[in-house]
């Protein structure tokens, strides 16, 4: 994920610039690579957020700190509204939405015990992800070859990707059996 600032009010929509380019294009169609599930699997652990655990995705190429906003309600976050949204543009085009909320609110990990920025951005499949610059500012290293992550020296185990999911599903059954 990365933000850009919006040009204009957030209820304003643009096309994306599209600059029309020509490929060299083989007859031959070819298949994709393929790799391990081992190489696919993202580094992912438990963080708590306002004192609740989430699944928490470390993504080195996100520029924004997010809390998902399903998870931000079962945290019990106070969020605000923010002075000037921001877009939040992916890695493809067309795919773009509006950073409107934000929160500061304890986060709890290993190495790192401390009141944090987060942005409220629907996230598909983790409750919380880890930005870049949380990153830089706590010396993380993601650690592939281990499965780990370290966050001011302190390592981390990382959980199996289908376990983080199978908990997230449990997790989410519960809490709308709570409502």
């Amino acid at each position: 994920m990365t933000e850009h600032e919006a040009e204009s009010p957030p209820s304003v929509s643009h096309q994306p610039f599209a600059r029309k380019v020509q490929l060299k294009v083989s007859k031959t169609p070819e298949d994709r690579p393929t790799y391990p599930t081992r190489q696919k699997t993202c580094l992912l652990t438990y963080s708590k957020l306002g004192g609740v655990e989430g699944l928490t995705l470390w993504d080195a190429g996100s520029t924004t700190t997010a809390a998902s906003p399903a998870f931000s309600q079962v945290a019990g976050l106070k969020v605000f509204p923010l002075k000037n949204p921001v877009a939040l543009q992916l890695g493809t085009v067309g795919s773009r939405s509006n950073i409107n909320f934000g929160s500061n609110a304890k986060l709890t990990i290993p190495g790192f015990d401390n009141q944090h920025y987060f942005d409220i951005v629907n996230l598909d499949r983790y409750d919380i992800v880890i930005s870049t610059p949380f990153m830089h500012q706590n010396n993380v290293k993601l650690d592939f070859e281990s499965n780990a992550v370290w966050v001011n020296g302190t390592h981390i185990p990382a959980i199996d990707g289908s376990e983080g999911m199978v908990a997230r599903e449990l997790a989410n059954c519960q809490c709308l059996n709570r409502k």
